[in-house]
């Protein structure tokens, strides 16, 4: 963000049009920010578990943990490619959290992320998936995934697990 960088110094910002940046934990506020951004600029804000997308002019939506309201699969069965599409399609960019709870580790996921990032979001999802059938093929099931799911958050696509 060229221009709206945090003087390090002071710890405070050197555009006048940000009132304030603290972060709190996990928690970045950032006062007066969507003013600061050009009409039609976004920037995402977020980690785990909460995610806010600051677009020029207005605040965005913010999405916290979805919760499962069915209760998690037990089934043993390998995923349909119909289910790893609509993961591919919904997922966004939780992928490298899903890789991690599949035991996929970071080397693994930063080699997808760069092979893959000029192809869209939906083939590094799709790589990711790949890449834990591959290396666990003995946990490649619907309820394993599931609860991968639930634990970034996601338990409404661990609801269409069934």
């Amino acid at each position: 963000m060229r221009g709206n960088q945090m003087n390090t110094a002071s710890n405070r910002p050197e555009s006048p049009d940000i009132v304030k940046i603290e972060t709190k934990g996990c928690r970045i506020e950032a006062t007066g920010l969507a003013r600061a951004l050009k009409p039609g600029a976004m920037l995402q804000v977020g980690g785990e578990t909460n995610t806010t997308i600051i677009k020029g002019g207005s605040v965005g939506h913010t999405r916290s943990h979805v919760k499962n309201k069915k209760p998690l699969t037990r089934s043993q069965r390998h995923p349909t490619q119909k289910e790893l599409d609509m993961l591919c399609e919904n997922l966004n960019r939780e992928w490298k959290n899903l890789g991690r709870c599949l035991n996929l580790d970071d080397p693994q996921l930063d080699h997808i992320g760069e092979d893959y990032r000029g192809d869209g979001q939906h083939e590094i999802n799709y790589r990711v998936l790949k890449k834990w059938k591959e290396t666990f093929p003995e946990c490649y099931t619907i309820a394993v995934l599931a609860n991968a799911l639930k634990e970034i958050g996601r338990g409404d696509l661990a609801d269409e697990l069934q």
